[in-house]
Formats: structure tokens, C-alpha cells, sequence
């Protein structure tokens, strides 16, 4: 039983990431619920091997402690940009773009040529 909740948890860690990133489009640099669901389920499948040695339950070890270690892996470290490199200096002409609109039409950014101040929103996403 408690096993299944070791592998639950890990299909809710994986399904917490990929629903707060995609369904809820909230994206936050430390994902503490994934830790907590992958580090649960490592603790879980440690826990039954210890009690229990069998495939199943170092699997769920091993998958506890790759799905971790695969977060931490992407989130602290192949997903960061450099912040050097992103920092916009005062003066810096903004390049033309055209991207879609939340209505599907085409929005172009000479089109705010002479409105003022401008604030440009980039969600992350590297995926």
C-alpha cells in the first residue's frame, strides 16, 4: 500500500509541474510542491527497501531520486539565463517583432512607434 502512494507521488509531482506550467500558466523558480511530491516518493521507496528489498521498490527509489534530481537538475540549472546577457541598458532600441495577439491577430511593435513608454511582458519558456 504504501508503495502505491510512493508512485502516486510521482505521478503527482510530474502532474503538478505540468499543470501549473501549462493549464495555469504559473511559473515559479522553485517548484516546492514537485520537491516535496519526487522527494516523498524517494523517501517512500528508500523506506520499502530498507523494510523489504524487492525490484519494486528499488525502482521506486530510483525513479524517486531520477525525477528529483532531474528537477533540480533543470530548474537550478538548464533553464537559468544569464542575466547579463538579458539586461536591457537605457537607450537600447527594441528590436521589430510580430507575434499573435491573444485574438489571433498579428500585433507588430512599429505599430507603437511614437505612443510613449512601452512595457514588453516575455514569459520564460525554453521547453
Amino acid at each position: 500500500m504504501l508503495v502505491l502512494v510512493g508512485y502516486s507521488l510521482l505521478i503527482l509531482g510530474v502532474a503538478l509541474y505540468w499543470g501549473t506550467l501549462n493549464l495555469l500558466g504559473i511559473f515559479r523558480r522553485v517548484p516546492v510542491e514537485q520537491y516535496g511530491a519526487f522527494a516523498g516518493a524517494a523517501g517512500i521507496g528508500l523506506y520499502a527497501l530498507v523494510r523489504d528489498p524487492s525490484l519494486l521498490h528499488g525502482a521506486l527509489f530510483v525513479m524517486g531520486l531520477a525525477f528529483l534530481g532531474g528537477l533540480v537538475w533543470y530548474v537550478h540549472w538548464a533553464a537559468i539565463f544569464p542575466r547579463e546577457k538579458l539586461a536591457l541598458v537605457v537607450g537600447d532600441h527594441f528590436p521589430e517583432i510580430s507575434l499573435p495577439d491573444s485574438e489571433g491577430q498579428v500585433f507588430h511593435s512599429r505599430s507603437l512607434e511614437g505612443v510613449g513608454s512601452a512595457l514588453y511582458l516575455f514569459f520564460r519558456g525554453d521547453w
